[in-house]
């Protein structure tokens, strides 16, 4: 059911970006990675959000937390 969850999450949090809905969205974000604490993308995703949203020192431990997870997206 978890990644039944996850996938709803995912596009919800999607569909609220497109649509400007950024804390929303973030919400969103937050409950995907409260089921997928190791996907490193959504962690990214998390940080770029909080970034735009003014709040760049936890975007920046985000970040790093998200190259942790998987060093291989240096992209971040």
């Amino acid at each position: 059911m978890s990644a039944l969850n996850a996938w709803y999450y995912r596009k919800m949090a999607i569909w609220s970006t497109l649509l400007k809905r950024d804390e929303m969205a973030l919400e969103y974000w937050e409950r995907v990675r409260s089921l997928r604490p190791g996907d490193s993308q959504v962690v990214a995703t998390i940080s770029h959000l909080k970034a735009a949203g003014g709040n760049r020192r936890e975007a920046i431990a985000l970040a790093r937390q998200a190259l942790d997870l998987d060093p291989t997206r240096a992209a971040y």
